[in-house]
């Protein structure tokens, strides 16, 4: 993922879980397995170094300035591993609302995609009590 990788298929998937991989990066989404994901992203987390004991907290009040109230729960969501389509499902809106807040957040929080953004959120705490 460091290296810019776009999603990650196990070695035992199926040829349509493959073929349903490869259309998801085609529409911007990052297929992982959801446990295979937040292990991951511990991971990121992790090998990016200690944190200050206080950062976590002022970023989470630095996130709420820069974030809307959707845009974090949608953060969130994409940072446990779901895709846009699930996103949608879950917060009863469109596809394509999903995909702006996607857009903004990533904008936002000036990354470059939405792993990253997960990584971020790993970072300061905002997935705390959400699995």
């Amino acid at each position: 993922m460091k290296a810019g990788a776009a999603g990650y298929v196990l070695k035992g998937s199926n040829p349509k879980g493959m073929l349903d991989a490869v259309r998801a990066v085609l529409g911007g989404e990052t297929p992982l397995d959801h446990g295979l994901a937040m292990r991951l992203l511990r991971r990121l987390a992790t090998d990016a170094g200690p944190r200050e004991p206080s950062a976590s907290p002022s970023a989470s009040v630095t996130l709420a300035a820069i974030l809307s109230p959707r845009e974090v729960e949608t953060l969130r969501l994409i940072a446990s591993g779901k895709t846009n389509r699930q996103i949608a499902k879950e917060l009863m809106v469109s596809l394509s609302t999903v995909k702006i807040h996607v857009q903004r957040i990533i904008k936002k929080l000036g990354v470059s995609d939405r792993t990253q953004a997960s990584v971020k959120a790993i970072e300061i705490d905002l997935l705390v009590g959400q699995e």
